[in-house]
């Protein structure tokens, strides 16, 4: 079914995969079919889709050729066709490190292995609207369905423009606030081929409605030969020239290197290692997918919990931004600004989500006056700067910190923040869990309350920095209040939390997933972390997919309702369960990671829902466990790269003093863990920790285990072919830590020498290469 490779790629028969993969840059994002056809491309800056199938068949001698093996790469999916004697590749990607973005390429690699000449003839079926996919969860709007798009051809370019309509000539389609025409009228497009540099004029072109075009074009394939052809699509929102300017310039050899090079250089960043070669897989794709998903909107930076959109929903940005944090800070704080300026209300609160393509963008609270999105920003806001130390930016956020902070003490009665709306599903539930039709949770919620004690806790730390004593003392005895306050009245008799405390008092007894909240935000003691652990890791809630958000046996239980919220798996819940339970059961944390990534390489996807190898897939039905959600969560990723770091190798990003803890939070029968090129602000963590000792290099670190410190990190100064190296030096002695997931023998050149290794699946070993001394 499928062979995973050292260089991170999946090969599957055709046959065997659904959907294909989804790929991003700032300006872009496209989805695939499993053969490489494009399959909808979309421009955040406007939230327009400029296109929806681009399929290319190409014919040898009139015969078809017909794929095979789809190979998913980490900047590119590529299929093999075949027609007797002459062989091909189609490979489809976006450009990752170029200033034209806006840009689609498919690859035609083509090969002759017959004694004679071949007429080749690629067949173009190109439809611009946006078509829905029966493989993904989210369907293009109705209006992205109904453009109309005209298109002529210009010697070798075929150009396109949409002819924009009045709403009121659609009847029965919704109209977003400010917008009074279908389509942004300076849509344009530039679709054509290219042979290395050189256009390639169709051999036909019919223009067909509805927004449709069929084009051909043709080669002869001389006996032994190879050829590449190349079909560039490239998008403007501001009219025709610009789109023009990026085909003309476009080079797909180059575009396809310096793509190779940019994922790369993605993978290499805060780099965890592990014995786990599942794990290993799943932290590599998920820095990958991390990227894929930052945009860059009319308005400013941000990130969508369901692409392609232009909304930003604040919740889901504050857990992707404690990732990606790690990854591209620079980004994160470009959205912070965003949101700074278009996802706050007056007094502090944050908004639900932002529409961040509108002008200008339109916010929406759903009528709550407390939910997550509130603490988790600011809990996100502290975890940001920790990582950094960017005084300016802290100077520049604080009045935030201060207006929300005091907005969260604002929503206070009887010691318990409340969320005080009626109504149900968005407009009812103050919960991570608010897509669920009739049902309502509101009051005193024990999530947000948890949630509340975290992010006062984390304003207090930031008001610390700043010398901001009065606050800081302020809003540590609020915190601690409202931790007890949890303790007093969100407490059922049998030590378990309660789901929430109603408006009229009652006590809300449902036991859900919910009940990890109190220990992920360090509200609960250990009796509470004991009996929490004990339930949620029952069979009813505890399955080989993750964690179902109600439990099997709970009269509430429904596997699918609520898109999976009462009864479902959610990856991103799994992975919360997996950080509450680090440090008393750090087997689960490794088992919840292996189990979270493992369901996105089934043997046979096609068979298992909505799943692409390399992605997370959003949730499962309970009782079937297919995919039912998105392919491709977005905030999963940078979630499991927070896992990875802060769970397993247990680090804490501090606010003052050292630059973070180091406590490992490693399985009984894990010996080892390392890591390389960790950011903290300007400087750089690498650290090994082997048989109880840790070993560590760079920023600055506390640690409870016994650690040797050393001057520098010079991996790079040496050659070894090992899955994972760190080499560090003190004073004349040089270490070299290589480990491996897989068995294999390790070719390690250092200070001249050569040291061969035979390591076993899931072992490392410590060289010790004497040196001269260095200044």
């Amino acid at each position: 079914g499928v062979t995973v490779l050292a260089s991170l790629r999946y090969v599957y028969p055709v046959e065997k995969l659904g959907a294909g993969v989804s790929f991003g840059n700032l300006d872009t994002f496209a989805r695939v079919s499993r053969e490489s056809d494009l399959q909808g491309l979309w421009s955040a800056w406007d939230d327009e889709h400029y296109a929806g199938d681009l399929t290319t068949r190409l014919f040898a001698d009139g015969a078809a050729l017909v794929p095979s093996n789809t190979t998913i790469l980490p900047h590119a999916q590529s299929t093999a066709y075949a027609v007797g004697e002459v062989t091909a590749t189609k490979t489809f990607f976006v450009p990752l490190e170029t200033d034209a973005l806006r840009t689609a390429y498919t690859r035609w690699r083509v090969e002759n292995h017959a004694p004679r000449a071949i007429a080749l003839e690629w067949q173009v079926d190109l439809r611009w609207n946006a078509m829905p996919s029966p493989y993904h969860a989210k369907a293009p709007t109705a209006p992205q369905t109904e453009k109309v798009v005209a298109s002529r051809l210009d010697g070798p370019l075929l150009l396109a423009e949409t002819v924009r309509r009045p709403y009121t000539r659609l009847p029965n389609f919704f109209c977003p606030p400010g917008v009074e025409a279908l389509g942004n009228p300076s849509e344009s497009r530039v679709f054509g081929a290219k042979r290395g540099l050189a256009a390639l004029v169709p051999h036909e072109c019919r223009v067909l409605a509805p927004s449709r075009v069929k084009l051909r074009y043709r080669l002869v394939l001389e006996p032994g030969a190879e050829t590449t052809l190349d079909f560039v699509l490239t998008f403007s929102p501001e009219g025709l020239t610009p789109a023009q300017l990026a085909w003309t310039a476009a080079d797909a050899a180059n575009a396809e290197a310096r793509a190779i090079a940019a994922a790369d250089e993605q993978r290499a960043r805060a780099t965890l290692f592990t014995p786990d070669a599942t794990i290993n897989r799943g932290l590599q794709w998920a820095k990958l997918n991390t990227f894929r998903v930052m945009d860059r909107y009319r308005h400013g930076l941000g990130f969508t919990n369901d692409p392609p959109q232009d909304i930003l929903v604040v919740r889901d940005a504050a857990w992707y931004a404690m990732g990606a944090s790690y990854l591209d800070a620079p980004f994160v704080a470009g959205m912070w600004d965003f949101i700074a300026r278009h996802a706050r209300h007056d007094g502090g609160k944050l908004t639900e989500y932002v529409r961040c393509a509108l002008t200008p963008p339109v916010k929406e609270d759903d009528g709550l006056n407390i939910n997550d999105d509130t603490p988790l920003w600011l809990w996100a806001t502290r975890h940001h700067y920790a990582l950094t130390r960017d005084r300016a930016w802290l100077d520049a956020v604080y009045p935030q910190v201060c207006e929300t902070a005091a907005w969260i003490l604002a929503q206070r009665r009887d010691g318990l923040v409340e969320c005080t709306v009626s109504g149900t599903n968005v407009f009812g539930i103050a919960s991570w869990r608010n897509i669920i039709n009739g049902y309502q949770l509101n009051g005193a919620v024990t999530e947000i309350n948890a949630a509340c004690v975290a992010a006062l806790r984390a304003a207090a730390e930031l008001a610390e920095v700043l010398q901001d004593e009065a606050r800081a003392r302020g809003w540590r005895e609020a915190a601690d209040a409202l931790a007890t306050a949890i303790e007093a009245q969100l407490k059922r008799p049998d030590g378990l939390y309660a789901l929430a405390r109603n408006p009229d008092g009652s006590r809300r007894d449902e036991v859900t997933a919910d009940l990890l909240f109190p220990l992920l935000f360090g509200v609960a003691d250990a009796e509470a972390e004991t009996r929490v652990i004990e339930r949620l890791t029952r069979p009813d809630f505890w399955t080989t997919y993750g964690l179902r958000t109600v439990g099997r046996d709970e009269p509430e239980y429904d596997p699918a309702y609520g898109w999976g919220l009462m009864g479902g798996i959610w990856p991103n819940l799994t992975a919360w369960a997996c950080y509450a339970f680090r440090k008393r059961r750090p087997d689960l944390l490794a088992e919840g990671m292996r189990q979270t990534y493992a369901l996105s390489e089934m043997p046979e996807p096609v068979n298992a829902g909505r799943v692409v190898p390399g992605e997370f897939p959003e949730w499962f039905d309970g009782d079937t466990f297919e995919s039912k959600g998105m392919a491709m969560s977005p905030w999963m990723p940078p979630t499991f790269v927070w896992l990875g770091l802060e769970g397993l190798a247990g680090l804490t990003p501090l606010t003052q003093g050292p630059r973070a803890r180091l406590a490992p939070n490693l399985p009984p029968e894990w010996r080892w863990l390392g890591a390389r090129n960790v950011s903290l602000g300007q400087e750089r963590l690498a650290f090994f920790i082997l048989d109880g000792t840790l070993h560590v290099a760079g920023a600055a670190v506390e640690a409870a285990e016994p650690v040797e410190r050393y001057d520098a990190e010079l991996t790079e100064t040496i050659a070894s072919d090992a899955p994972f190296t760190l080499a560090l030096r003190r004073g004349d002695t040089l270490r070299v830590f290589v480990a491996t997931d897989a068995p294999c023998v390790v070719r390690l050149r250092a200070e001249g020498e050569d040291y061969f290794i035979e390591l076993g699946a899931g072992e490392a070993r410590m060289v010790t290469v004497p040196v001269a001394a260095r200044v």
